[in-house]
């Protein structure tokens, strides 16, 4: 099925059931959730949703490097070499004009805490 629609329209896509895992929602780890096809951080002209529940929702969103959600970037890094590599990855898109000087600062404090919250936990164990 083909859909034409109108800039800033809405589309959602919703199912009776996960379309990945095909089990049917509940209220805990099956909850409907929206994934935004178009990250929200590329500034979509129109909003395209599709239904997924949270747990395939969650699985989707830890193959992202980065995650924009209103506004607020989260990375996601493990280990020293991980933070390095999106310090440098950040650096390299701001020098070439790909992230404006907001976008670039945000990204790299969003990277730090990410990283010191996960050597933070590391520790506790």
């Amino acid at each position: 099925m083909r859909l034409t629609l109108n800039k800033k329209e809405k589309i959602v896509l919703d199912y009776s059931e996960c379309p990945r895992c095909h089990n049917p929602y509940n209220a805990k780890s099956r909850k409907k959730t929206l994934h935004h096809a178009i990250p929200l951080f590329l500034k979509p002209k129109t909003m395209v949703e599709v239904a997924l529940c949270k747990e395939c929702h969650d699985e989707l969103n830890k193959n992202y490097s980065h995650i924009g959600k209103a506004k607020k970037t989260i990375i996601k890094n493990s280990t020293f070499k991980e933070f390095k590599e999106t310090y440098e990855n950040l650096r390299d898109k701001y020098h070439s004009k790909q992230l404006n000087r907001g976008e670039f600062g945000e990204g790299l404090w969003s990277n730090l805490m990410s990283y010191l919250e996960k050597t933070s936990k590391g520790k506790r164990k």
